[in-house]
């Protein structure tokens, strides 16, 4: 279903030359969906995602919808594997690729969700920022700045990541990661207003609806809740309060202090914790850095690691 609204607004604009985010678009999805327009309580399957999302896209674009949903979750599960060995590539190729059995891998899978991609991109960035003993060279420098650019098709699940990872750049003066982020960003942004020159106000608008039809709670609170029924948390207290030690560690990290690599797995799970929107799939970010540490502390303790992986996965 995901999938499909990208698909419908991207065959829209391909063949009919109709602008995704219109009601007209919204309506062809919605009929495509539910077989009806959606209700004012439903979901509105919406397109609500940048127009560069459709770089990625446009070769599903040409063909039917089952083609290009079986074409999407081919691609997704082949690049999600990929990333997964290549950033660990010291394990047994088991248990990497087992990650995609977690309930949010595969829910992602299935939808055809754009989280998939996010959390492939990230773990490339993860290997190529903290595994790798060396400084990353030129050519993985300008990698990681368009990486980093890419990865804004879902900025709340990744603009704390981005801002911390120009960060370390900024510590460690690898130039060549920002120019590559503001190049990168730059030829995005000038594609979108070419295929769409309304598209900055009308993805705003977009985002704005998605937030009133999908009304859920930060994730950490929903938990709370579900700890302490009738407890009352707002959300602004929360995000200060994970932020704050966040940032500590940042700053600590940033005078040699503290170790970056913790703190970068530690952001992705904040990621999740605040999120506006704890949708299923989007846990995938908050799973990173579970599989960090799987797969990091597996060769020292083999046993607690697999049994504690296993555990996670059943």
């Amino acid at each position: 279903a995901d999938f499909y609204t990208r698909w419908i607004g991207g065959r829209a604009l391909l063949q009919d030359g109709l602008n995704p985010y219109s009601h007209e678009v919204t309506l062809l999805s919605q009929q495509g969906i539910y077989g009806r327009p959606a209700l004012p309580s439903e979901d509105q399957v919406a397109f609500a995602y940048p127009p560069y999302i459709l770089l990625v896209m446009w070769p599903f674009l040409l063909v039917n919808f089952s083609w290009a949903q079986a074409g999407w979750f081919a691609l997704n599960l082949l690049i999600l594997s990929i990333c997964l060995v290549y950033t660990f590539h010291k394990l047994p190729i088991w248990l990497p690729i087992s990650f995609i059995f977690f309930y949010p891998p595969a829910l992602g899978l299935i939808l055809g969700n754009f989280s998939i991609l996010i959390a492939s991109i990230w773990l490339l960035l993860f290997r190529l920022l903290f595994i790798s003993k060396s400084t990353p060279s030129r050519r993985d420098q300008w990698v990681i700045g368009a990486l980093l650019a890419f990865s804004t098709i879902k900025p709340q699940l990744t603009a704390f990541l981005i801002l911390f990872s120009l960060f370390y750049a900024l510590r460690y003066r690898l130039k060549l990661v920002t120019i590559s982020f503001l190049v990168t960003i730059l030829l995005l942004l000038i594609f979108s207003w070419i295929i769409i020159p309304t598209w900055l106000t009308d993805w705003i608008q977009a985002i704005s609806a998605y937030s009133q039809y999908t009304q859920t709670d930060q994730p950490l609170i929903t938990l709370l809740k579900w700890i302490i029924p009738g407890i009352q948390i707002r959300q602004g207290l929360i995000t200060a309060i994970i932020l704050f030690p966040t940032l500590l560690s940042l700053i600590l990290a940033f005078f040699n202090k503290f170790s970056w690599s913790p703190i970068f797995l530690w952001a992705s799970a904040v990621t999740y914790l605040i999120h506006p929107n704890g949708m299923a799939y989007e846990q995938i970010i908050f799973y990173l850095p579970f599989a960090a540490w799987t797969f990091t502390h597996f060769r020292q303790q083999k046993t607690i690691t697999v049994l504690i992986w296993a555990a996670a996965c059943l």
